[in-house]
């Protein structure tokens, strides 16, 4: 097994006393590629 670094960002939202988690993770070497797709992705968020 090779172990891997991660990243990982993650938002959440209280509605209604609800809350919703959206997490994306991604190899830290591959973050640089996603950073962008994961904020794009959390904008499209309508909680």
């Amino acid at each position: 097994m090779t172990a891997t670094d991660l990243v990982s960002e993650q938002w959440a939202w209280l509605v209604d006393g609800r809350g919703i988690t959206l997490t994306g993770t991604v190899a830290r070497v591959d973050y640089p590629a996603y950073c962008d797709l994961f904020e794009a992705v959390a904008e499209t968020v309508d909680p």
